[in-house]
């Protein structure tokens, strides 16, 4: 909680300043799903995890055609992976939600009068919310937290870092409807930080986000 006050803190911030120096400042909502899979470990992964994506966003224009873009998302990522277990092998599956603030540079293509395509990059700060596993065996499933705050089950995702720094970029198209735009964005976040101190597995995800964004600068 007190990580998710920082985060909203920071943004009002970022707001206030922009409207103190007269910036061109918009605010957006945003929705969409994302698949996520870990990479660079040496688990056998199974499966990954598909779940929402939902928060708001901070654009500061800084000319027509380059901005400052700011978010705060609720992501699901997770995986299954083989374990092995008494009796034979089993799977293991992990749920993580974060709270997700990515800070990207966002460079605006004109394509038509009405629309605009884009692309974006930057870095991704992320702080765990809740994370949950179960372990599937050939005689009975086992359920617990990966988070420190419960039942825990031994293996390599025992206890999910706390924090995760990643990379996060994109592109996608916007239509103009005056002063509002209605956009739809493909993007990619990798993990920088291992998902925990058992593996060195790191978070990949792929998202798909529509959002609908207004400018602060209306009269």
């Amino acid at each position: 909680m007190t990580r998710a006050l920082v985060a909203l803190v920071a943004i009002g911030a970022s707001l206030a300043l922009a409207r103190a120096a007269q910036a061109q400042v918009s605010l957006g909502l945003l929705a969409g799903a994302s698949y996520s899979r870990p990479i660079g470990g040496a688990e056998e992964i199974q499966s990954g995890t598909t779940g929402p994506v939902v928060g708001g966003s901070l654009r500061v224009w800084g000319t027509q055609r380059v901005s400052l873009q700011s978010e705060l998302l609720f992501v699901r990522k997770g995986f299954t992976f083989a374990m092995p277990t008494t009796g034979g092998v089993g799977s293991e599956s992990v749920q993580v939600d974060y709270l997700e603030v990515p800070v990207m540079v966002r460079l605006h293509i004109p394509t038509g009068r009405r629309v605009l395509a884009h692309v974006f990059a930057g870095p991704s700060f992320a702080t765990r919310l809740r994370c949950d596993v179960e372990l599937a065996g050939p005689r009975a499933t086992t359920s617990g937290v990966c988070d420190g705050s419960g039942k825990q089950i031994a293996g390599p995702f025992q206890e999910v870092n706390p924090l995760s720094l990643g990379l996060m970029g994109g592109g996608g198209g916007s239509v103009a409807l005056g002063e509002r735009q209605i956009q739809l964005d493909l993007r990619y976040g990798m993990g920088l930080t291992k998902v925990s101190s058992g593996s060195s597995a790191r978070h990949s995800t792929i998202m798909l986000v529509a959002s609908f964004e207004f400018g602060m600068n209306d009269q």
